[in-house]
């Protein structure tokens, strides 16, 4: 589980968001650092120094990951990232309600 903790208290969100995320890591072919990362940042929006202590590695190797997840994302800025993010979720929450609704 990608998303262990959330400010919203619907266990509903935090089931989707890490299947978004799972589906969104598969799609980009994230490594798994890369897809916690996206979930770090997406959530709690933790600075490269937050994310190295708390996936206990160095800033160096999160700049590293960062810089390849762009890379593979064709993308130069981690505002870009926050945008597909959420562009992609809002695309999987209609594609889920039209399910639905069928």
């Amino acid at each position: 589980m990608i998303i262990e903790r959330m400010s919203v208290h619907d266990v509903s969100n935090v089931d989707f968001v890490n299947r978004a995320l799972e589906v969104f890591a598969e799609r980009n072919q994230l490594t798994p650092r890369e897809k916690e990362m996206v979930g770090l940042l997406l959530m709690y929006g933790y600075s490269n120094k937050e994310l190295a202590e708390h996936c206990d590695i160095s800033v160096k190797t999160v700049k590293n990951h960062l810089d390849n997840m762009m890379r593979k994302l064709e993308i130069h800025s981690t505002r870009r990232l926050y945008s597909l993010i959420l562009q992609f979720f809002y695309e999987e929450e209609t594609r889920l309600l039209e399910l639905k609704g069928r």
